[in-house]
C-alpha cells in the first residue's frame, strides 16, 4: 500500500485547529490521552480522549475530542482549506508513519524545524540527509521522493 498525496492532513497530536474562534493545539497529555488546549489562555478546554494512536487520530476519536464541533486546521498561522484525513484506506505521508525501507523498520521523523528524514526503528540511524518539506504533516510526493531517495517502500500498519 502507497502514500495517498492529496491535499489533507493526517489528525495528529501538535496540529493547531480553530474551534469557535479559539486557536487550539492538540496536544498529547500522557497516557495514550489528548486534549485540546487553547492557544490563549493556555488552559484545556476539552475532556481528555482516551486514543489508540497519538499519531493518527481516528474520525470517532476526532469526534469525541471535537465534540463534534466544526474545524479548520491552522498552518503556520493561517486558517487552511485542508481537511483531516481519517480514513485507514486514504494514507497521508506524514511524520509518525512507519514504512518498511530498503529491509528496516523506519519511521519517518522531523529532525530539524521543517526536516525529515527516514529513522531506523531498531539502530537508529537515518537513511539519508535531512529533507527540508513544507509542511511535516502532510508531505508531498515530490518531497516524499526525496526523503526515500526514490527507492520502493512498504506503509506497516
Amino acid at each position: 500500500m502507497n502514500f495517498n498525496f492529496k491535499d489533507t492532513v493526517n489528525c495528529s497530536i501538535g496540529i493547531v485547529v480553530r474551534i469557535c474562534n479559539d486557536m487550539l493545539l492538540i496536544a498529547d497529555i500522557g497516557d495514550s490521552e489528548i486534549a485540546l488546549i487553547s492557544l490563549y489562555t493556555g488552559g484545556m478546554v476539552s475532556t481528555p480522549t482516551k486514543v489508540v494512536d497519538i499519531y493518527s487520530i481516528k474520525k470517532g476519536e476526532w469526534y469525541i475530542l471535537s465534540q463534534g464541533s466544526p474545524y479548520k486546521i491552522v498552518i503556520d498561522g493561517e486558517v487552511s482549506d485542508k481537511e483531516f484525513s481519517f480514513s485507514n484506506i486514504d494514507r497521508v505521508c506524514s511524520i509518525g508513519k512507519r514504512v518498511r525501507f530498503r529491509g528496516s523498520d523506519c519511521i519517518i521523523a522531523q529532525v530539524l524545524p521543517k526536516e525529515v528524514a527516514l529513522i531506523d526503528l531498531i539502530e537508529g540511524n537515518r537513511f539519508l540527509e535531512p529533507i527540508l518539506v513544507y509542511d511535516p504533516y502532510s508531505i508531498k510526493e515530490a518531497e516524499w521522493d526525496r526523503i526515500s531517495g526514490g527507492h520502493e517502500y512498504t506503509i506497516i500498519d
